[in-house]
């Protein structure tokens, strides 16, 4: 009998084994590992302690970081029951570098500590997100890195399907930042920057968008900068610096910033009075005591508000969300939907998904993909009688133009160039040569590539002759009370030829002769592509925002002319209008909040006060002040402009308010 009951046991081990090993994901290379799905993540780091790690989790952060170090020998299914997180891991690394007891270790003693390290990170995989390697290169060596990596981590990562991070030291990993983004799906690099820091910074992580390869910064949320790189994820302790220091963090919309006990009454409260969606709302007499729970649900409020912004900043740059084109040799192969598939609304709703996905087609919006699906078999099977009722009902010559230019967007001549123009794009899509219609209507649509051919400012402008010029040309070539048609197209090549373009009326009467001139030099021309909506970091809070379209404030952009004195003096009158609007709003808040002074109410109060007496300048100054543009146009074409201010009183307009 307990032979029997042990035999049953077994049995039932086994069969649950071989179903866990049924269903476990097998991968055929590393980077299958990898989510690509997730966006920017920030893990907080410096939770080893209860209160700090309770009071994240209850403000929702999910996301941490913790050591190795600090966590092996524990069971994080006991440690963590319940609690929905992920951990990132860290090897202990950075320990073994900070104590000296570790310098002397032998090879032998970190292989035993690699394998104890992925022994236990396999046993708690539920709450893992991802671990470091072991990455002590200063310790070790580079060589001895590079061959645990592949002795040791990559096999790891291929078998368990945890993700492995692989730290890049400049200094002394044996591999180049390109080689590791080449090997590895995901790297990790510890991020100072600075001014130039920043330029170095983002070149790294276009290398590693050259391979897809994801990368974390290691003790980076500076988060006036982080909107700007695309990072997958990043570590840091800095929402701790405020209890540190005795400091608040506080997030302005756009960043987060530290303030000290001095700003609390006059930059921190208005600031926290403006947080709606915290609950229960922050307590600032807590604040202002500075009891630590309430002050840690500040810090993190803001970090984690920095993390939401800065994942919809990056949209438009994380690369690794981009869906691959499928690449092809041939379209020969393509299974294309029969005719009657684009009425069946039955079998599009079952199969537009698929055929997206065969054509390179972006799933983004379905009934925009039905529309391409459809366009991309008609014109690849243009000439197949198959297609040919629905080909003609549906692709009219208007049809034809709107996908032209839409997609091609050039001067062609007739329906069948344009035609051919449209099979090769759509070809090219199919191959996956071309990739506008994988990302078209995605954060991604907008990638910049050169083209055949550029819009450029015309060069010239035309001024008109004078009478004399016009009759000294008369005088020495042109005979004189001729209409016939043929002597006056002689009279314009004659014009032409010095540098006179004729002007007739519709009678072919000669009005008046004019000279082709460079126009003025500008810095921004209207032919410049317009602010567009979908690109806009003000896309969410704007009243006017509407899908793929151009920014409804641009005329109201492009109002002033720099060189219209009265123009000059309506720009300041605005600035200054503003600028009193300000400072009505920072009064009444100072009134609000006590009426303790406020430093930035006294300074846009002096701000405005410098604009007040510059515009008073220009009324006192402005009736005196006579501009004289002059332009000389010279027999030979050529023409020189002259600008004189010149004023009764010393000096003139410009140099009496700004200095000149």
């Amino acid at each position: 009998m307990p032979k029997f009951k042990l035999n049953k046991i077994s049995e039932g081990k086994k069969l649950k084994l071989q179903k866990e090993v049924k269903e476990e994901k097998k991968y055929s290379n590393i980077r299958e590992v990898m989510d690509y799905t997730k966006d920017f993540t920030i893990f907080f780091s410096g939770v080893e302690s209860k209160a700090y790690f309770d009071g994240c989790y209850n403000m929702n952060v999910r996301d941490f970081l913790m050591s190795y170090q600090y966590l092996q020998g524990s069971d994080l299914k006991t440690r963590l029951k319940g609690l929905d997180v992920k951990l990132f891991i860290d090897s202990g690394a950075f320990t073994y570098q900070m104590d000296a007891s570790f310098r002397d270790k032998t090879p032998e003693f970190w292989e035993s500590q690699i394998k104890r390290y992925l022994s236990w990170a396999e046993k708690n995989r539920d709450y893992i997100f991802a671990i470091a390697n072991l990455d002590i290169e200063n310790i070790v060596g580079g060589e001895l890195v590079k061959k645990w990596n592949e002795q040791y981590f990559e096999p790891f990562m291929l078998r368990t399907g945890i993700p492995i991070c692989f730290i890049w030291h400049p200094e002394n990993t044996i591999l180049s930042w390109e080689q590791y983004c080449q090997r590895y799906p995901y790297v990790g690099l510890t991020t100072v920057l600075g001014s130039s820091g920043f330029n170095e910074m983002s070149d790294m992580l276009k290398i590693a968008e050259k391979y897809r390869t994801l990368v974390h910064g290691m003790g980076m949320t500076q988060t006036s900068i982080l909107p700007k790189l695309p990072f997958y994820t990043v570590d840091s302790t800095s929402w701790k610096a405020g209890s540190r220091y005795g400091q608040i963090a506080i997030w302005n919309g756009i960043k987060v910033q530290l303030k000290g006990k001095e700003d609390f009454q006059t930059k921190v409260f208005p600031v926290i009075d403006s947080y709606r969606d915290i609950h229960p709302p922050l307590d600032k007499d807590k604040i202002a005591n500075y009891d630590e729970p309430e002050v840690l649900r500040c810090n993190v409020y803001a970090y984690l508000k920095a993390e939401e912004y800065i994942r919809e900043r990056l949209k438009p740059l994380t690369y690794w969300k981009k869906q691959e084109a499928k690449v092809r040799k041939s379209v020969d192969d393509v299974n294309f939907p029969v005719v009657e598939w684009f009425n069946n609304p039955e079998a599009q709703e079952a199969e537009w998904e698929k055929y997206a996905d065969e054509f390179n087609i972006s799933k983004e919006n379905k009934n925009q993909a039905l529309d391409l699906i459809a366009d991309m078999t008609i014109f690849m099977n243009w000439d197949n009688p198959e297609y040919e009722d629905y080909k003609n009902t549906v692709y009219t010559s208007a049809v034809l133009k709107e996908l032209h230019d839409i997609f091609i967007n050039k001067m062609v001549e007739n329906d069948e160039d344009r035609v051919n123009d449209l099979i090769n794009f759509y070809r090219d899509n199919l191959l996956g040569n071309n990739t506008t219609l994988l990302y078209l209507g995605t954060n991604f649509d907008r990638t910049i590539k050169e083209r055949d051919d550029y819009l450029e400012d015309d060069e010239y402008d035309y001024v008109d002759a004078s009478e004399s010029e016009i009759e000294q040309i008369k005088a020495k070539f042109l005979p004189t009370n001729s209409e016939a048609p043929e002597i006056d197209s002689l009279d314009d090549e004659i014009f032409e030829q010095e540098g006179i373009i004729p002007v007739r009326d519709d009678s072919g009467r000669f009005l008046k002769g004019q000279h082709k001139v460079l126009k003025p030099k500008l810095v921004y021309s209207k032919k410049f592509p317009k602010l567009a909506c979908d690109t806009c970091y003000m896309a969410q809070k704007c009243p006017q925002y509407k899908q793929g379209y151009a920014c409804a404030y641009n005329k109201i952009f492009d109002k002033f002319n720099t060189r219209n004195m009265s123009d000059i003096i309506q720009a300041m009158q605005g600035i200054v209008d503003f600028s009193m609007s300000r400072v009505q709003r920072a009064m009444m808040a100072e009134i609000l909040a006590g009426g303790i002074p406020d430093a930035n109410t006294s300074a846009l109060m002096d701000q405005s006060m410098r604009y007040l007496n510059q515009l008073k300048q220009m009324y006192e100054y402005g009736s005196a002040e006579v501009l004289r543009q002059t332009k000389t146009v010279k027999a030979d074409g050529t023409q020189e402009m002259t600008t004189q201010i010149t004023n009764p009183t010393e000096g003139g307009i410009l140099s009496k308010i700004f200095g000149i």
